[in-house]
């Protein structure tokens, strides 16, 4: 109901008013309604006041006055709107701002909204401190699951104005639940921090199975406050364990995946040495051996970590064989194994043969000697002739061999190789290097020297194939040898020095020779003889 809807509850039927309901019309009564409602008139329709004797208002004064009528409308028109208080507010702040530009501060009194306004706000302020109360009244007993309701107050109650923070009645009920989940916080922070440490204690020692408990740990640390990780007093074996299981996780997986690097090189015609290079936390090694298309066979286990080596005596000649090394280790409790090589080979082999020794055997005979080969079951024998091919000489369980029928003084290269019987079939060694050999007319034998007068008389000898001989003297032991004769039959074993000095020592070589393709081939020289001339 309106005040002019109060002021016409007086009315008369017959016009004017009455003072009281029911008693009639009234002078009086007439009088002072007909003000009132030209009053109201008036301030509805923009005009002054019934005893404001001033002249009516200017156009830009009724411009200011509707202008301000009409930011309150706006305002009070957002109700059950988002932002209808922020609404209110600014209108009420451009209402303030105005009226204090006024030159004439009295326009205020016809901007005939602003209560309207003043009791919009006045409600809504009301309603959001009644909201808040609402709220912290809804928390109740504190409990950890509290917080969510006691954070939703707080921040109701910051967002009230200084005027409707006034007005909630119970805010000290607010602060004495925030106090009382602190308290309970704190509480669970320490059994929480207790958690934690009991978890990092669990750990124990670290191994590859520690995983689990280091990351529980771990979790249960990152949820902590900043504040409350401080109190973590065993924090660093926490670290400590993460470290160590990366490490371990590391070398672990190092192993496993690596494999060691093998060698294997042939010692014999029986025998491989294997040698590898040492891998990192092994604590034994295994051996294994097969030949192509087989499967590898373990036949070696090697515990003494300083052999990094194993000899293989059971491997056949001239097969190959491959070799590979597998590292075992406890490092981190059940055995576990690296990988391993697959394309490391030996194949065991003879000795290289030598040749130690060619020698003439003859006119037409080289002797060739060569060192024994360990394994050996025989040795083949080549010769050739200057840049001729090889030829062959021989097989021979011997390590020596006359090579017949040569021409005298002709070089030959002899190589000789040696062999073993392995199932059936022979397997071979190197060749030696070459050594060269000639054939020459046997060394010459002195047998006698008779004296004579002025004479001296030489026996020696026949010398097979020799074509003839050459005879050589000297009268001192250092003294230089002179030509005597040669003799052009090489049946021919005797011949007299004539001439020579009584009572002189002379000392007597010779040496056969072989005529070849017109060319002398001389054997070696006779060891000499003395004899004193009569």
């Amino acid at each position: 109901m309106t005040l002019i809807d109060a002021i016409q509850n007086f009315a008369v039927d017959t016009g004017g008013y009455e003072h009281l309901l029911g008693s009639g019309w009234n002078y009086m009564a007439t009088d002072q309604a007909n003000y009132g409602m030209i009053a109201a008139w008036r301030y509805l329709n923009g005009m002054r006041s019934l005893y404001d004797m001033r002249p009516e208002f200017t156009e830009e004064q009724k411009e200011q006055i509707q202008s301000l009528k009409d930011t309150i409308d706006a305002a009070v028109a957002k109700k059950g709107e988002d932002g209808y208080y922020e609404a209110l507010v600014s209108a009420k702040e451009t209402y303030d701002t105005a009226v204090a530009g006024f030159e004439d501060p009295t326009l205020r009194n016809y901007v005939s909204n602003y209560w309207e306004l003043m009791d919009a706000l006045e409600e809504e302020e009301n309603q959001s401190a009644q909201k808040v109360v609402d709220l912290i009244d809804a928390i109740g007993e504190v409990t950890l699951e509290s917080e969510g309701a006691i954070q939703e107050a707080r921040e109701a109650y910051e967002a009230l104005s200084a005027e409707q923070k006034e007005k909630v009645t119970n805010y000290e009920k607010l602060t004495a639940a925030e106090k009382a989940l602190e308290e309970l916080k704190d509480a669970q922070a320490k059994e929480e921090i207790q958690e934690v440490m009991d978890k990092i204690d669990a750990i124990g020692e670290v191994t590859l199975d520690s995983e689990k408990a280091i990351a529980e740990a771990e979790k249960a640390y990152e949820a902590l406050s900043e504040k409350d990780q401080k109190l973590v007093t065993n924090y660093e074996t926490l670290v400590k364990a993460r470290e160590t299981y990366e490490q371990m996780k590391e070398a672990y997986q190092a192993f496993i995946t690596g494999k060691p690097a093998v060698k294997a090189e042939a010692l014999s015609y029986h025998s491989v040495k294997i040698s590898w290079e040492p891998y990192e936390d092994t604590k034994s090694y295994y051996v294994y051996r097969k030949t192509k298309g087989q499967t590898f066979k373990r036949i070696a286990w090697i515990q003494d970590l300083s052999e990094l080596s194993y000899v293989d005596e059971t491997a056949e000649t001239g097969i190959t064989y491959y070799y590979t090394v597998k590292a075992a280790s406890k490092t981190w409790g059940e055995p576990v194994y690296s990988k391993y090589v697959t394309d490391v080979t030996a194949k065991t082999a003879l000795g290289k043969g030598s040749v130690s020794k060619t020698q003439t055997w003859g006119y037409n005979g080289i002797k060739v000697t060569w060192d024994e080969v360990d394994g050996a079951d025989g040795y083949r024998l080549y010769y050739k002739v200057g840049n001729s091919a090889w030829k062959y000489a021989t097989q021979t369980g011997s390590t020596s061999y006359v090579h017949t029928s040569v021409t005298t003084g002709q070089t030959y290269t002899y190589y000789v190789r040696a062999y073993r019987n392995v199932n059936g079939t022979k397997v071979y060694g190197a060749y030696s290097a070459g050594k060269t050999g000639k054939a020459v007319p046997k060394k010459s034998v002195i047998t006698k020297i008779t004296a004579g007068s002025k004479k001296a008389a030489l026996k020696w000898n026949k010398v097979n194939g020799a074509s003839g001989y050459r005879i050589y003297y000297k009268t001192s032991e250092n003294g230089a040898w002179h030509y005597v004769t040669q003799i052009g039959k090489g049946s021919t074993t005797s011949y007299t020095d004539t001439g020579l000095k009584s009572g002189q020592t002379y000392y007597y070589t010779m040496r056969a020779y072989r005529t070849v393709n017109g060319e002398k081939i001389f054997g070696s020289y006779s060891d000499w003889k003395t004899v004193k001339v009569k």
